[in-house]
């Protein structure tokens, strides 16, 4: 047996992995056409940018607002008409002719006043033009404006945190789908070895005679072995073309023929998926105290509603028509306040208890990935433990492997046993990379609430 071991493990790496134009990249070369390019991570900078604008907006809430109009109007509205007529400051006395009453003492001492032009109740019509530039600068907001600053400054920092996490979780994703390449990838070579071995003993020897129960059995169980081990192949190329999948879904630009380079898992778990040397919350448990901060600011613009707001203001016109035109100005100090408003009442007290749970849900969501944590660390201790194990177990099986097939050559043993011992290192093939498995997502489960990001592999 051990003679034939390695010419079939050359044997099926060639089968398995035929010469072809490809390219193999590290995971750091497919994080790079993932970062900052995938939908998701486009997604939340875009947030993080509209929430940096709104705070750089809102800090601007001091200044004066400065306004401008301009408009140009014919008329015979008499009120229009006077109003804008005294604006020009050309007024004339022709403007307020009215006709006295023929039985008036004006038409008595004054007949011809009965023939006067109306001309102030029905003007002729004209046209005027008027432009306004005014401003107004708040003093007293009832500390409004800085709340408001502060609670997007609050939203901006939570959005920074989403977007830490969203990178954190795609690139959790991305480790998790090269991994699950790499695993597969070796276990479907162990997996080969093994099919090679099972080929090699049912090429050779007569175990499928009726006459032969026992061979007969064993043999049954080798072919029944050989189709567990081509189920086993069948799958684990399903779970490498979804893991494929996953990574060309988030990638930008990753050649069509990539392949992953093959390494340790354990290494490359604590490699690409380190843990940070501090403690700390988590990025989504930071994102939800910002927000729960942000929305907390609300109660004092909420309260401000309710209180009297003062300012300047001040605003200079010029008003013309086809007399000429005239300037005029107006400034002053004024204190506004809502007397009545009872769609304002309340708005405090509700924004202090939306506060309140949101703080209580980032205090859950905290409390949780600390039992999360612990429970992922220790289950991650008995992983390793395991996959030692099973790596010890698969040695001795491979020896028990080879001992076993000279026994069968002799007769010491029959074609039931060998099939059983087979059988087992299938069994210890299938639990030793499920094992390995389990430790990335238990692994990228970690990283996702305490890890860091490789430098090298993120620019």
């Amino acid at each position: 047996m051990k003679q034939i071991w390695l010419p079939l493990a050359i044997l099926w790496s060639i089968v398995a992995f035929p010469l072809r134009a490809e390219e193999r990249l590290t995971l750091g070369e497919i994080w790079a056409s993932v970062h900052g390019k995938s939908n998701a991570q486009k997604a939340a900078a875009l947030e993080l940018q509209a929430s940096s604008i709104e705070k750089d907006r809102r800090e601007w809430h001091w200044a004066p607002r400065i306004y401008a109009e301009g408009r140009a109007f014919g008329t015979n509205d008499p009120v229009m008409s006077f109003s804008s007529m005294l604006q020009t400051r050309n007024l004339k006395s022709a403007d307020l002719s009215v006709p006295s009453p023929l039985l008036s003492p004006q038409a008595y001492l004054n007949p011809l006043s009965v023939l006067a032009p109306d001309t102030l109740n029905h003007p002729v019509s004209s046209g005027f033009y008027r432009g306004i530039l005014g401003i107004e600068l708040p003093v007293y907001e009832g500390g409004s404006g800085q709340a408001r600053v502060d609670a997007a400054g609050s939203a901006a920092k939570a959005r920074e945190w989403e977007l830490q996490a969203t990178v954190k979780q795609e690139y959790a994703a991305v480790a998790q789908a090269y991994a699950e390449i790499l695993i597969r990838d070796k276990e479907d070579a162990d997996l080969g070895i093994l099919n090679q071995t099972l080929t090699a003993i049912l090429s050779r020897y007569q175990l499928g005679s009726a006459a032969n129960p026992v061979g007969r059995s064993g043999y049954l169980g080798m072919q029944t072995l050989r189709n567990r081990i081509q189920t086993t192949l069948a799958n684990n190329k399903m779970r490498k073309n979804a893991a494929r999948s996953l990574v060309e879904a988030l990638a930008n630009e990753i050649p069509a023929d990539w392949n992953i380079q093959s390494e340790e898992i354990t290494p490359f778990a604590d490699r690409y998926m380190a843990l940070s040397d501090t403690t700390g919350d988590s990025e989504r448990v930071r994102a939800m105290d910002a927000m729960a901060d942000s929305i907390a600011y609300k109660e004092v613009f909420e309260q401000a509603k309710l209180l009297p707001q003062a300012g300047v203001f001040g605003e200079a016109s010029a008003t013309g028509g086809r007399r000429g035109v005239g300037d005029a100005y107006y400034a002053g100090f004024f204190v506004r306040m809502n007397l009545l408003s009872p769609q304002d009442y309340g708005g405090a007290t509700q924004a202090k208890k939306e506060a309140e749970a949101a703080r209580l849900r980032a205090k859950e969501a905290r409390a949780t990935e600390v039992a999360q944590a612990r429970q992922l660390t220790s289950q991650e201790a008995i992983l390793r433990q395991n996959i030692k194990l099973l790596d010890d177990s698969l040695i001795m099986n491979q020896e028990q492997i080879y001992v076993s097939e000279r026994l069968f050559v002799s007769g010491a043993i029959n074609a039931l046993q060998m099939a059983e011992i087979l059988s087992r290192r299938a069994d210890l093939i299938s639990a030793r990379y499920e094992s390995e498995a389990e430790l990335i997502r238990t692994r990228a489960a970690r990283f996702i609430l305490s890890g860091k990001l490789p430098s090298g592999e993120t620019k």
